[in-house]
């Protein structure tokens, strides 16, 4: 049998002077003699322009911008901000079996690592120019919107279906490729929503919009309103039926436009006014969040609306296509979560480290003794019989009805003046009797006297009330005021795109601590400034008033943290709590009746916080008063 000659082709010629070089520069081990030979010059260019081609061929597909299909899903991103809703929305397309190709027109403000990020999820990245907006008169976040129209000239595939970075495909929309020409969804008052297209690219159109740009007017001072002043006729278009045959296509005339329905433009924002869908959901092809300040990435929406659920849904099903990318997480955010949630703790302890070294000696005294004897006693006095004995208190009826023998003119210093019968004495003193209770219980009640309240607190003999009258009202000021800063700083600490509960969490953590640090800051001036009016008034009194005055305070006992400031701060805390959680624990998801419930509950808390933050300031100026410069502050709580 005789074989054909082999064809020559320039592949079969490079072969064969490969072959022939390494032949002839093989060793021949009997001889031990190396023929060396000049390579060819023909040889060397033909192997460099392969290896050129094959690393031109991995990169390309590495940067995965080769071409799968003719048509393509394209969405665009301006900057990092819109990183998340675009990886999400890639997901959502691909979770529907879609194999078309995915593009993402990137521009300038977008970082390597986002690109690194969208190439790893499946994207093909197209680094684009932006198109300057000509509109004067805009929101400063349409400034590069223009930029869309950038899908009008992607001529390498034959039909693309743009979506915004904020929308979310609930089921398979293949079929809009079905779509000829132009495509859109048209809203309210007659106009198109840009946020979902279907555009078959022509240059020649491109360029006649890119001409137009400045001499077309713009509703909206972006890309929507130029569109729909573009194609004036888009009302009138027929509405789009993905189910007719290709026979029927054949038999009409291709049109110029097509409306889509609304099951591929679900806008949230008229889910929002009816709270529901206008068409059934379960028919639901595209959602498009439009609210501009709440979008699905922001941790808040998730507690607004209830359709960023199904957002959220997606999200958390992104795999890890870098390292620390899984759930949507920026690994960058990742550590700074982390820190904003172990600061507040450690600041807490250290706080009450430095409190337990002030007090040592306090917390030794009280740790020897043991609770279980301590509650015993507790228990027997309570359950012994007759009159309750007060070994800190030393009255007498007399003594309780002199002072109860005041002018009229004298009532506002009552409190003080029954303070000064009310003393501490030590072991052995006297009893209070119930009969004397119920006098003073009266005599407060029916003649209105103003009393100052405060727990551990006595003044002595002949001292006067000295609150500023004023001091209510400025704490009332003040604590409103630390309580809308506290909230703003939280707002700006805790990341945008984490997680729901996360950001719930990091939100009331932080939002508690610079409130407790502001408000808390501002109770301890202010128990300073008792404590500089009460020795200024302690260094003009006589001696024998300041030796008894010593002498009743080294025998008081000093509560490491009082039970009323217990009560305003719990209280403050737990309807802090409860005001934004109403519309969960009722089960409401109608977004105005949410806001409404969380107004109500909002009114509450500062109700709450007006009457607490006046007692806790006027406790703290009296604590202050009740005490020297050579008492030590014992308290554990920052607010005491």
């Amino acid at each position: 049998s005789c074989t054909q000659p082999q064809k020559t082709t320039p592949e079969n010629k490079v072969r064969d002077e490969f072959h022939n070089s390494i032949q002839l520069s093989s060793i021949d081990s009997n001889s031990k003699s190396k023929v060396t030979m000049k390579p060819n010059t023909t040889t060397s260019y033909y192997c460099l322009f392969f290896i050129i081609s094959l690393l031109s061929i991995q990169f390309q597909a590495s940067l995965g911008s080769t071409k799968k299909t003719d048509e393509a899903y394209v969405t665009l991103l301006y900057g990092d901000e819109f990183l998340l809703g675009v990886r999400v929305l890639g997901k959502s397309i691909r979770n529907t079996r879609s194999t078309k190709d995915m593009v993402v027109l990137v521009s300038d403000g977008v970082s390597d690592f986002a690109k690194k990020l969208l190439l790893a999820d499946g994207w093909i990245v197209e680094q684009i120019s932006l198109l300057a907006n000509p509109n004067r008169v805009r929101p400063k976040r349409f400034w590069g919107v223009y930029t869309k129209l950038r899908i009008f000239n992607m001529t390498n595939y034959k039909k693309v279906v743009y979506l915004d970075a904020d929308t979310i495909v609930v089921k398979n929309i293949d079929d809009l490729f079905k779509c000829r020409k132009f495509c859109a969804n048209l809203k309210h008052s007659e106009r198109l929503n840009s946020g979902v297209m279907v555009v078959e690219p022509s240059e020649t159109i491109f360029n006649d919009m890119v001409n137009k740009i400045k001499t077309t007017a713009s509703y909206t001072g972006g890309d929507q309103g130029f569109l729909n002043s573009y194609f004036p006729g888009f009302p009138n278009a027929h509405l789009f039926d993905p189910n007719l045959s290709p026979e029927a296509l054949k038999s009409r005339p291709t049109p110029e436009m097509e409306r889509l329905s609304t099951l591929y433009n679900a806008d949230v924002g008229l889910y929002m006014l009816a709270n529901k869908w206008m068409v059934d959901e379960k028919e639901l092809r595209v959602i498009h969040y439009t609210l501009g300040p709440l979008k699905p990435w922001d941790w808040w929406t998730s507690w607004l609306l209830k359709p960023v659920d199904v957002w959220q849904d997606v999200r958390e099903k992104l795999g890890e296509s870098l390292p620390g990318t899984r759930g949507g997480q920026n690994p960058n955010d990742y550590f700074l979560v982390k820190f904003l949630f172990l600061l507040p703790f450690c600041a807490l302890l250290f706080s009450c480290y430095l409190s337990f070294m002030k007090n040592r000696e306090y917390f030794g005294s009280f740790c020897r003794g043991s609770p279980f004897n301590q509650f015993r006693q507790l228990y027997y006095k309570i359950r012994s019989s007759g009159p309750l004995a007060y070994t800190t208190i030393s009255t007498s009826a007399n003594s309780i009805h002199q002072s109860f023998d005041l002018d009229e003119g004298d009532k506002d210093n009552a409190l003080c003046k029954a303070s000064y019968t009310i003393t501490s004495t030590g072991p052995g003193g006297g009893y209070i009797n119930s009969s004397w209770i119920a006098q003073l219980l009266y005599f407060m009640h029916f003649q209105h006297i103003k009393i100052c309240f405060f727990c551990d607190m006595q003044l002595s003999n002949g001292s006067q009330c000295k609150v500023p009258t004023y001091l209510g009202g400025i704490s009332v000021c003040v604590c409103l005021t630390a309580a809308v800063v506290s909230l703003g700083l939280g707002l700006l600490i805790v990341p945008r795109q984490v997680m729901p509960w996360t950001g719930l969490l990091l939100m009331y953590e932080w939002t508690f601590t610079v409130f407790i640090i502001l408000f808390g800051g501002y109770l301890h001036l202010i128990y300073r400034w008792g404590k500089y009016v009460a020795s200024r008034a302690a260094s003009s009194s006589l001696p024998e008033s300041l030796d008894y005055d010593s002498g009743k305070r080294h025998q008081r006992q000093i509560s490491s943290c009082d039970v009323a400031t217990w009560y305003y701060g719990l209280g403050m805390a737990l309807l802090a709590i409860g005001a934004p959680s109403l519309p969960c624990l009722f089960g409401i998801t109608a977004l105005f009746l949410r806001l409404g419930l969380m107004v109500v509950g909002g009114i509450i808390l500062a109700s709450f916080m007006t009457y607490a933050s006046e007692h806790l300031a006027i406790r703290s100026f009296l604590k202050g008063l009740d005490e020297t410069d050579n008492t030590p502050n014992r308290s554990l709580c920052f607010l005491c």
